[in-house]
């Protein structure tokens, strides 16, 4: 059996339980709004240590997509 055909045994459920299929959609969907806050004050915390080297159309970039990840963790 190879390593990717082992991973997913042992990452994938059983079908005998569908409680825990339905219940895993759930947990993840409350764990996106920290994952979003974590992603934009990395990226800003990198933008802003980079600023002075970093080209300007680079930092309104990462600005942009730190607003859509807010925008997207409100919704």
């Amino acid at each position: 059996m190879g390593a990717l055909a082992r991973l997913k045994d042992t990452l994938s459920v059983a079908e005998g339980y569908p409680g825990l299929v339905r219940s895993q959609p759930q947990a993840f969907a409350r764990q996106v709004p920290l994952l979003y806050f974590i992603l934009v004050v990395n990226t800003a915390t990198v933008a802003i240590t980079h600023l002075s080297c970093a080209p300007a159309w680079l930092s309104i970039f990462i600005s942009a997509r730190s607003a859509a990840c807010v925008l997207r963790c409100v919704q």
